[in-house]
């Protein structure tokens, strides 16, 4: 088992002259380019100490030094915006110097949630010895190997927004994909407008029947989703669908899925009503529908949120569960509902 290498006295050295406040400030105001230090108030230079600062996601890595600083704000000095400086020390070129930055920021900010703070934004400095230069780019988005016209969209934001999206570009979406088309359509239809969205989903099905298995599963996820909309069970938003499809196939495709997960639908046939009830096939449907929408939303489906979904027996709380996955805004909102 190899040990643990000793610190180098020049590391040592670095951080014990960086965490004197006098002599922090006295290295930035030397180095820092001008640009940056006219925003700096560097009189209002706090070095955290190692015990206040969230530990990174990487096992426990802890930055060198983290200085809290205030923002000016017209030349004069503001309370209220500041900025996180992260100051790593390196002796030899290091690639990894990326990933810490990054995790490290991620940690500094939920420390800045937690503290009622929100987004702080964070620059970072590289204290840096070695004796071959540094090498490495300056721009975190310039260590990717992209086309040129890709840098500078890397570290942006795009936003899809779905309920805005023009009409004109559903129905070209729709032609291609008649689920996501009938997503976006049911995402901006006015909640408890049950004509528009059975006349939507009944078109988009009678192309993604054709498609096969898949197409089922977006069948299924969509008539949860209308159910979410229009306030109507799914088994009235199953009959008005079979009422309205125009192609006896499509029909008779969409029956049998209907049987498929279980429900009875035709048991005692449509004159005689619909008959409702829980059945253990709806309930494995229901478990896969939950499933697949947490792999949508998060790319991947945590084993022991997986575990919890596999043991609910109860139909309602998986139809629940399933409502809540497509409305949550994040990923913590999902987990909790598992963990909670």
């Amino acid at each position: 088992m190899s040990k643990k290498k000793p610190p180098v006295p020049y590391d040592l050295f670095a951080k014990a002259f960086l965490k004197d406040p006098e002599n922090l400030k006295g290295f930035l105001s030397t180095f820092l380019p001008e640009h940056i230090k006219t925003h700096l108030d560097l009189d209002s230079l706090r070095i955290i100490p190692e015990e206040q600062v969230s530990l990174s996601r990487k096992k426990r890595e802890i930055p060198d030094l983290v200085a809290e600083v205030n923002l000016l704000s017209e030349g004069k000095p503001s309370t209220k915006a500041h900025l996180y400086i992260l100051i790593e020390h390196k002796s030899a070129p290091d690639k990894r110097i990326y990933l810490q930055i990054l995790n490290y920021i991620t940690a500094l900010n939920e420390r800045s949630f937690k503290e009622g703070k929100g987004y702080v934004p964070v620059l970072p400095l590289v204290f840096y010895e070695g004796n071959k230069p540094w090498g490495y780019p300056e721009r975190i988005e310039e260590i990717f190997s992209v086309p040129e016209g890709l840098k500078g969209e890397l570290f942006k934001v795009h936003v899809v927004d779905l309920k805005r999206v023009e009409d004109e570009k559903i129905l070209r979406i729709f032609d291609i994909l008649a689920g996501l088309g009938c997503y976006l359509y049911l995402i901006k239809a006015e909640a408890g407008n049950f004509e528009e969205i059975i006349e939507v989903i009944t078109r988009a099905i009678e192309r993604l029947v054709a498609i096969g298995e898949k197409g089922r599963w977006e069948i299924g996820f969509l008539i949860e989703i209308a159910v979410i909309k229009s306030g109507v069970d799914e088994e009235v938003i199953w009959f008005n669908i079979l009422d309205r499809c125009g192609e006896e196939g499509v029909k008779m495709e969409l029956k049998s899925f209907w049987d498929r997960v279980g429900e009875k639908f035709y048991k005692q046939g449509i004159e005689q009503g619909i008959q409702q009830g829980k059945y253990q096939g709806l309930i494995e449907d229901a478990r896969e529908l939950v499933l697949e929408a947490i792999e949508v939303k998060l790319g991947y489906v945590p084993e022991e949120v997986r575990e919890r979904v596999v043991r609910e027996e109860d139909r309602g709380v998986l139809k629940e569960w399933l409502r809540k996955i497509i409305l949550a805004k994040s990923s913590e909102d999902i987990i909790k509902l598992f963990t909670s």
